[in-house]
């Protein structure tokens, strides 16, 4: 059995999927495409491949995105400093596909 097999095993499928995705994010492409279209093309980093995401996959992909970053600014007013104003760009970008609670989340950390 692979390592994904082993993490759909614990995970469920769906959430190790996008566990991967999320892993595999070539971020300086992806990213920026979240402010100029609403289609954006994903670039997995590992093999170069690009493809369209489902609907499903973006909107877990851009909550997993949005936790994942507000943890890393838990207690480092730097980071926030650093590239907060970028961040947010992104997550405005991403609004679409975001919960309220979400966009609540980075509004309060990111949007001041």
């Amino acid at each position: 059995m692979t390592q994904r097999g082993k993490i759909a095993d614990i995970l469920g499928e769906e959430a190790e999927e996008i566990v991967y995705l999320y892993s595999a994010c070539d971020r300086d492409y992806f990213w920026p495409q979240f402010t100029s279209t609403c289609n954006p093309e994903f670039k997995n980093r590992f093999t170069g491949q690009l493809y369209f995401l489902k609907n499903w996959q973006l909107e877990e992909f851009c909550e997993l995105t949005v936790a994942n970053e507000l943890e890393i600014t838990d207690g480092s007013p730097k980071f926030i400093d650093m590239y907060g104003k970028n961040l947010y760009a992104v997550f405005e970008g991403m609004g679409r596909y975001l919960s309220g609670e979400a966009i609540l989340s980075a509004w309060v950390i990111w949007g001041n």
